[in-house]
């Protein structure tokens, strides 16, 4: 008997492919990977390099200029931890996260600063 599929999820996800940097205390330098689908409450992201469950990560999301009417590049940074990982093909490498916090960033032209704008955990 079929059973009809059951979304457990309780935040919708967007659907898209954006390059993000992802830092982890595993790798020295940041990790290049494609966020395939996000949701305030965690993303999805595949990477040539693996990740593992409970690993602490921090991605670094740009976000499209146009976004608000300043002049500044917007930045989301989302502090989270690994939950699922899988090996998508040889030497691709799947994992979804849930963010634990996040912050909107904004780098002032010309003074090339991050400004923080608000916090997940301040809501």
């Amino acid at each position: 008997m079929h059973r009809p599929f059951l979304e457990r999820r309780s935040r919708a996800r967007i659907q898209l492919k954006w390059p993000v940097s992802v830092h982890s205390e595993r790798y020295p330098e940041p990790v290049t990977a494609d966020l395939l689908n996000v949701s305030s409450g965690g993303a999805y992201c595949v990477s040539s390099m693996p990740f593992y469950c409970r690993d602490a990560v921090e991605i670094d999301l740009p976000l499209p200029s146009g976004l608000d009417t300043s002049e500044r590049d917007l930045r989301l940074w989302c502090v989270g931890r690994v939950i699922r990982t899988e090996e998508v093909q040889p030497g691709l490498f799947g994992f979804a996260c849930t963010f634990e916090d996040y912050t909107f960033l904004s780098e002032t032209p010309g003074l090339g600063y991050k400004v923080r704008i608000k916090a997940r955990s301040e809501r």
